[in-house]
């Protein structure tokens, strides 16, 4: 089961982000497991950040991964809270449109669901080559 919450109203086709979650799920074997994604604004992602990482400074994305037990017995990997407005502004810097931009954060949301993290360079870079693939071998992203 795929829960999205597009909480800021953001104009975003929710059908398109569950295909991608699905699609996501598929590839990683993790059948008939559970996610939740919220879609929040700039000031609650700033509360959220400033609680729980001590950064009072809005961000794209934060990942709360489930613990070991609900992932085994309730499998549910976590939730993925995206700020929309966020990856709209830095979009640019990237050279991607605001969905193609907004596809890779989710994806990148979702790749720490399953343990990888970007704390190190080399971690950060192996994240960014993960979620690049995989929109490559998907064809998601486009639009």
């Amino acid at each position: 089961m795929i829960e999205i919450n597009n909480k800021a109203g953001f104009r975003v086709d929710l059908k398109e982000v569950e295909d991608v979650v699905k699609k996501f799920l598929d590839y990683y074997k993790l059948k008939n497991y559970k996610i939740s994604i919220a879609l929040i604004d700039d000031e609650e992602i700033r509360e959220i950040n400033k609680n729980y990482r001590n950064l009072d400074m809005a961000t794209d994305v934060l990942s709360f991964p489930s613990s070991e037990k609900e992932k085994k017995e309730d499998k549910f990997l976590g939730e993925v809270l995206i700020n929309y407005s966020q990856t709209e502004r830095q979009a640019s810097h990237f050279s991607h449109t605001a969905w193609e931009e907004f596809i890779f954060i989710l994806i990148h949301g979702l790749l720490h669901l399953l343990g990888y993290d970007d704390l190190s360079k080399e971690d950060k870079e192996e994240m960014i080559s993960l979620g690049e693939s995989f929109i490559k071998k998907m064809l998601i992203g486009k639009k």
